[in-house]
Order: C-alpha cells, then sequence, then structure tokens
C-alpha cells in the first residue's frame, strides 16, 4: 500500500523523472492511492502541485483509466484560476489525447479558449488548448470558425516557432 505522505516528500525530496515515473507505476497499481494522490494536486505548495501534475502525466501513459475516472476533477482544477502553469499544461496535454466525455464539453471548451486567446499563457498551455478545440470542433463544428479567427491573429503577433507550427497544423486540419 502507498503512503500518500511518502509520495509527497518523495515529490519534494527526488526531483528526477525517473523517481516520479517509478511514484506513477505504483500509484497506477493503487485505486486509493491514487485518489489520495489527487489531493496533491491542490496542495498549499506550489512545487509540490507542479511536481504532483507531472507524475499525473506518466501515470496516463500507464495507466488511462484512472485518468479518465479521475477528468471531472481534473477540468474542475484548471479551471481555477490559481492553477499552475504546469497543472494546465500536463492536463491540457492529456486532454488533447482522449474522448473527452459529452458531459465535460463545455467546462474544456470554454477554459481552453480562454487559455489559447491570453498572450500571456504559456505557448505550451496555448499549444495544447488549440488541439483540445481542434478535437472538439469534430463535434462542434460551428466552432471551427472561432479557432481560425484566433489562430490567424495570433499567428502575426510574434509568437513563438511552436506555437506558429501547431497553428499552422491545425489550420490545416480545421480547412
Amino acid at each position: 500500500m502507498v503512503e500518500i505522505n511518502s509520495i509527497r516528500e518523495r515529490i519534494w525530496n527526488d526531483y528526477s523523472k525517473a523517481s516520479f515515473q517509478q511514484i506513477a507505476l505504483e500509484l497506477s497499481k493503487d485505486d486509493r492511492a491514487f485518489n489520495e494522490f489527487l489531493h496533491l494536486l491542490q496542495d498549499t505548495e506550489k512545487t509540490v502541485i507542479n511536481r504532483a501534475a507531472w507524475i499525473l502525466s506518466f501515470i496516463f501513459e500507464i495507466n488511462k483509466s484512472y485518468i479518465m475516472d479521475a477528468l471531472p476533477q481534473l477540468v474542475k482544477l484548471i479551471q481555477e484560476t490559481n492553477a499552475t502553469i504546469a497543472l494546465k499544461r500536463n492536463i491540457l496535454r492529456i486532454l488533447q489525447f482522449v474522448n473527452i466525455p459529452e458531459s465535460l464539453h463545455d467546462a474544456v471548451m470554454q477554459v481552453s479558449f480562454d487559455h489559447l486567446e491570453n498572450r500571456q499563457m504559456a505557448v505550451a498551455v496555448r499549444c495544447s488548448s488549440m488541439t483540445v478545440l481542434a478535437n472538439l470542433a469534430k463535434y462542434y463544428p460551428e466552432i471551427k470558425q472561432e479557432i481560425t479567427a484566433i489562430l490567424h491573429t495570433d499567428l502575426h503577433y510574434g509568437t513563438s516557432a511552436g506555437f506558429r507550427s501547431r497553428a499552422k497544423r491545425i489550420l490545416n486540419e480545421l480547412s
């Protein structure tokens, strides 16, 4: 049985990919521990939140079903105004690769548009948001025009190479 206080201590003291992958492996085998781990995504220490968010990505690679069951909770977390960039980046990265339940479409669409339109937001968060929106556009073709308008506008505002590359790919997909 995995102890959550032990996990928090390991997250705090051992910042390495190998350690985080090991933690993810342990958590992906223990329902109770995984559910307790989710509380670390709301910790009072931003460092713990950011590192736990990275571990969440590793858990997704190992056991997608845990993440799918937790999607409503994860979406609520990225809706919070004080959510860290790392938390947003990792949850949105996951959302790019899953079939989002219809009950979450509105919330995910809103938060993704908010992040995509915010030029101060981290590029990785904006890029993941545009991919999530492009995926949702398959169900809601009426949002294609809005996504396209945002991307065309932002292509001309000194965005990063990564943003431009993703935007061009998404624009091709949407046309």
